[in-house]
This record gives C-alpha cells, sequence and structure tokens, in this order.
C-alpha cells in the first residue's frame, strides 16, 4: 500500500501540512515520487538543504564532526515533522529533495523526492548512495 505507485504521503509539521510526495517508484529500498511543496514548505526547507548538501560528500570527506550536524540535522527533522503514508506515520525518515537538474528543489520547479525509513548508520549510508546515484 505504501509503496505502490500512486500512494499519496505527506510531509507535515503537528497538523500543518508541508508537501506531497506521490510514489511514482523505487530505487532500490528507496520510494522515488513527485514532491509538491505547500508555501509552508518554506520555512522547514534550510534543514532539507543543508542536509542535501552534506550528502554531497564523499565517504572520505565525513568527519566526525559532520557526521554529529548531519545527525542534528535529521534529529530535529524527525522531532518537529512526521511523513504520513497510507498505513501511517513515520518519525522516523530520510527526505532528498530535488529538482529535474538535480539542485534542490525550488519553490514552484518541479521536483522528486527520495524517501526511505531510517534504520542504519543514516548518514554513511545516505551519503554513499548520494554519490552511487545523484553523481555530478
Amino acid at each position: 500500500m505504501d509503496r505502490e505507485i500512486g500512494a499519496v504521503w505527506e510531509l507535515r509539521r503537528q497538523k500543518t501540512v508541508l508537501a506531497r510526495i506521490t510514489v511514482t517508484g523505487e530505487d532500490e529500498q528507496a520510494l522515488l515520487g513527485t514532491f509538491a511543496a505547500e508555501p509552508e514548505f518554506g520555512e522547514v526547507a534550510p534543514l532539507f538543504l543543508t542536509q542535501s548538501v552534506l550528502g554531497l560528500l564523499s565517504h572520505a570527506e565525513i568527519t566526525d564532526s559532520i557526521a554529529r550536524v548531519w545527525e542534528g540535522l535529521y534529529d530535529t527533522i524527525c522531532r518537529s515533522m512526521v511523513l504520513i503514508g497510507p498505513s501511517g506515520p513515520l518519525q522516523d525518515f530520510e527526505l532528498s529533495i530535488y529538482d529535474t537538474e538535480g539542485e534542490f528543489a525550488q519553490p514552484g520547479r518541479e521536483a522528486t523526492a527520495e524517501f526511505d525509513w531510517g534504520y542504519r548508520d543514516r548518514f554513511a549510508w545516505w551519503a554513499d548512495r548520494r554519490n552511487r546515484f545523484h553523481r555530478g
């Protein structure tokens, strides 16, 4: 149900819908979808942008302090927002948002979301995945 093409997920902060993601496919274990931001997403976009920039680092560039910054962002996102799918909410998730040119999504531009629920060494896995699938 959650992974079906056409399933709609909502990114929420409390009761406010920040964005909707419509599932368009899968990439290994992550889901892919179209990302439609509501105006309120602008309030949290810097968190996802910073996380995306850190995710571009190669594994060799990741220091303990960078990993702590990423973990802090991850914790802030997961404490203040929830990703709700057809079968219910996920409090522990990873969300990467980028436009058709591979850049962080800007308001009014078509965007893609890649998301998964966290259960691994989150930053190392995410950085490795980002480097393998989104080479610049």
